[in-house]
């Protein structure tokens, strides 16, 4: 009887090592809700699987902007939408390496496509944009902390085109530095 009892328990040990060993590789999280605020904005986004590095982001916010004019500080949210597919690129050195992964925890490079629509603005002065097209390259790093506590830090440029030509150059050159702070859910 004690025989039988050790051989079931040596089986059943196998079976559930066997088990733990067949995740060969890490992969982006299938599905990631948070929001973030950074120095000039706050958005929420949602980032979702791909492939196994590979995770498109759309984000929805506001973008901020402050100027001063007439000795008056003045400032504009305009809202803003966002959609990256983002590249972590460095997912399975951090898991060799024993550093977190969770919630896409890695180095990235992105294509960001934005568009500011020209819809409302929210302002203490009399102001109006133009409607904006953009497009960047990016390359930045996503650290999670806690499970829940996000960190980004990225640098980038690419091209932006005002959509009702106002003012003859509608094509010019964006360059892009972002640094934000956010929960994911």
């Amino acid at each position: 009887m004690f025989r039988t009892f050790l051989v079931l328990v040596v089986l059943l040990l196998n079976v559930t090592n066997a088990g733990a060993q067949t995740k060969d590789s890490v992969s982006v999280e299938t599905s990631i809700w948070g929001v973030q605020t950074g120095l000039l904005g706050f958005w929420a986004h949602n980032e979702s699987k791909l492939t196994r590095t590979i995770a498109l982001r759309t984000e929805l916010g506001f973008d901020a902007a402050f100027y001063g004019s007439n000795n008056k500080f003045n400032y504009i949210l305009a809202p803003i939408l966002h959609v990256e597919p983002r590249w972590y690129r460095n997912l399975d050195r951090r898991s060799r390496k024993g550093k977190n992964t969770a919630n896409n925890s890695a180095d990235f490079l992105s294509l960001r496509s934005f568009f500011v629509p020209d819809l409302f603005l929210i302002s203490n002065d009399d102001v109006r944009i133009n409607s904006t097209l953009g497009m960047t390259f990016n390359g930045g790093m996503r650290r999670v902390y806690w499970d829940h506590f996000s960190f980004e830090l990225g640098l980038g440029a690419g091209f932006a085109a005002d959509l009702e030509e106002t003012y003859g150059n509608s094509v010019y050159f964006f360059p892009e530095i972002f640094f934000r702070l956010g929960y994911n859910f």
